[in-house]
This record gives C-alpha cells, sequence and structure tokens, in this order.
C-alpha cells in the first residue's frame, strides 16, 4: 500500500481497539487493545494521533483515552435536565494539529449536545476543555448560548476538520426538514451556519466526514447515485467540490464514509468504509475513476469505526 509509513489503522468495537499496519510488508503492528473500565454500548467520538475520545452512551459518560500508553481520564459528567435524553458530542483540540507534532501542550476541546425527546424539542450545548499534558479532570462542563436547529441523526457525533466542529442538523424538528451545516469555532467559541452545495437538494440524506483539514460531504440522492464532495479548510468562502459521482454501483444501496487519502505515482485513492451487515473497506481511485479492492492484513472482520493512527517511535 501507499499510504504514509508510519500509519496504522484502528479498528474500533465495542470497548477494544485493533491496530493494524497500512503497509502489508511490514511487522502487522499491535495486537487488540481493550479499554480498562468495563463499558457498555461505547462509541467513538474522535482521535488525535492516537489519542482517542470515547463516550459510554448507557451511562454518559466520556473519557479520553490513550491506548499505548494505558492512560485514560474519565471527565467529570454534565449536568442534564430531565426530559434531555439525547446527547452526542464533538471532539477537537486547540494546539499544533500536524500528523508529525504531537505536541504536548494541546489542549482537548468536546463539545457535547443535549436534546430533549418529546415536545417541545430544545438542544442545549455544553463545552469542555482539558490539558493533554496532565490526563487531569479538573476544568468543569461550561453551559453555551442555545441554537435554534435540532440533531438530524441522534447517534452522529460531530467531525473536527483542524478549527471548527461540525454537524449536519435539520433547521425544524420535523422528519423532512432542511438541512443545514452548523460549525462551532472552539477558538472563539462561537456558531456558524455555513453554506451546503448549491447543486444538492438539502433534504436528502447526508453523512459528514473531516481529515485532511477539509470536509467530506457523502449526498445519496434518489436510489442508486451517490455524491461525494469536498470543501478544503473551515471557510465558507471556499466553494465545495464534487470529487465523484457513483451511479448503479453496489457502493450506492449502502452507507459510505470516506476515511483516508492516499498518494502515489498510480494517483491519489479515497480509503472508504462501506457499510452493511458487515463493514468493509475500499478504495475509490480519483484518476481512473474506479473502485479498487483494499487489502490489509489480519483485518478484522467486524468493527464499528476504522480510524487512521499515527504512533509515535
Amino acid at each position: 500500500m501507499e499510504f504514509f509509513e508510519k500509519w496504522f489503522l484502528g479498528f474500533f468495537r465495542e470497548d477494544r481497539l485493533t491496530v493494524r499496519n497500512f503497509n502489508p510488508y511490514t511487522p502487522r503492528g499491535l495486537d487488540e487493545i481493550q479499554y480498562p473500565r468495563q463499558w457498555r454500548n461505547v462509541r467513538f467520538v474522535g482521535s488525535r494521533g492516537s489519542t482517542l475520545c470515547i463516550a459510554n452512551v448507557a451511562d454518559g459518560e466520556v473519557a479520553i483515552w490513550e491506548p499505548l500508553s494505558g492512560r485514560h481520564s474519565i471527565l467529570p459528567p454534565a449536568e442534564i435536565p430531565h426530559g434531555w435524553g439525547l446527547s452526542v458530542y464533538g471532539f477537537g483540540y486547540n494546539g499544533k494539529h500536524d500528523r508529525n507534532d504531537d505536541d504536548d501542550q494541546d489542549e482537548f476541546v468536546l463539545l457535547r449536545v443535549d436534546q430533549t425527546l418529546r415536545s417541545p424539542i430544545v438542544s442545549q450545548f455544553s463545552i469542555y476543555r482539558q490539558a493533554d499534558s496532565t490526563i487531569q479532570t479538573t476544568n468543569t462542563w461550561t453551559r453555551l448560548q442555545a441554537m435554534p436547529y435540532y440533531l438530524n441523526e441522534p447517534a452522529r457525533m460531530g467531525v473536527f476538520d483542524g478549527s471548527r466542529l461540525y454537524w449536519l442538523m435539520r433547521r425544524y424538528p420535523v422528519r423532512n426538514s432542511e438541512k443545514v451545516l452548523v460549525g462551532f469555532n472552539i477558538y472563539t467559541e462561537s456558531f456558524m451556519e455555513e453554506d451546503l452545495p448549491n447543486a444538492i437538494d438539502n433534504r436528502l440524506r447526508m453523512d459528514l466526514a473531516a481529515f485532511e483539514d477539509r470536509l467530506w460531504l457523502t449526498v445519496y440522492g434518489e436510489v442508486g447515485v451517490v455524491d461525494v464532495w469536498i470543501r478544503t479548510q473551515s471557510s465558507s468562502e471556499r466553494p465545495w467540490e464534487r470529487l465523484f459521482s457513483l451511479r448503479d454501483h453496489w457502493w450506492s444501496l449502502r452507507p459510505i464514509q470516506p476515511v483516508d487519502i492516499s498518494r502515489s505515482i498510480i494517483g491519489p485513492r479515497i480509503l472508504m468504509e462501506v457499510g452493511g451487515p458487515t463493514k468493509i473497506l475500499s478504495l475509490y481511485n480519483l484518476i481512473t475513476n474506479k473502485v479498487e479492492q483494499f487489502e490489509l492484513i489480519d483485518m478484522p472482520r467486524y468493527f464499528d469505526k476504522a480510524i487512521p493512527l499515527w504512533l509515535q517511535g
């Protein structure tokens, strides 16, 4: 494979992480690493380098976990009023975020979105900051301004593009409401509604991803039609670009999610997570516009999320 030499791929499922090397000609990497606490219904929130943020959906707990060192810290619980039954998170960091620079002074930022289960539907936001160098829980959650938006999918976590956390949200608390792209600037702690591609119907089903300081938007049109859009950096002044489209391909009948991008003499290829009864990984070649097989030694058969990791050493 032509991915970055020191990059590994983590496969997260329930409360454990299985790590494999991108390069099939080097040692396979690390075996399965289990989170030290017995949590149920664990969800992946986000990552930075080899540090993960995970949430215990059953009990409303969140942890910062470093699988390689075994260090972890559980954040203090956020105060949730009675009747607020939906909670999702967004995980970011406000230090240097270059792949080759793990600055111990990075500060992790976690945004929590809570929403009522019954009418009137109301959403509230809280923020938590934690210094990476100490792995301590000395700070507390701070309530932010109320927002006139509603969760699009109750289990969908936010994505981070390097400076802002993003969600696709509904403008109105009804099923067929138009969707809006809501960004949260972690430096100014302010929200902003940003543009989606002009060419799409914003009532369609969509998925959002972020890596390489870019936003990746997957739009599911009529049956058998999927478009993947990209926007560089968190700037509403930069237009969206349609990266590729699928027509009547088996991918277009499943949920797909961009995971990473490789560059080689045969052209850039997008690593895609393809949903279904069991998830798989495949490649999309941007030069040939064709789907290619992805091969990885000892890849787990079942996983919830594929996570590119930067492992030091």
